[in-house]
């Protein structure tokens, strides 16, 4: 059995928020999974399945949460590097 985590930080806790109408607006509103503990939202199917979220086994759990962040720190690391040539490349 597959557990739904957030894809954001791989935490456990997302829930479903079911669809509805905004209080404060009165608009409609699709139903959506959110993330108490990164504050991210994401958006599902038709029918509440995670269409952007990480789908991974309760085995791996903990060791996909991490790969996953490692991969977002790749990719910062490798833009930070690229504003750097660029503004090293300004100076000279």
């Amino acid at each position: 059995m597959e557990k739904t985590v957030c894809s954001n930080c791989g935490s456990p806790n997302i829930k479903l928020i079911p669809a509805g109408v905004s209080k404060k607006t009165g608009r409609k509103y699709n139903a959506f999974w959110s993330c108490p503990d990164c504050k991210m939202t994401h958006n599902t199917d038709q029918k509440g399945k995670a269409s952007e979220m990480g789908q991974i086994s309760p085995k791996n759990d903990s060791l996909g949460a991490v790969m996953k962040r490692f991969d977002d720190i790749e990719r910062m690391l490798a833009d930070l590097q690229v504003d750097l040539d660029d503004l090293k490349n300004h100076r000279t």
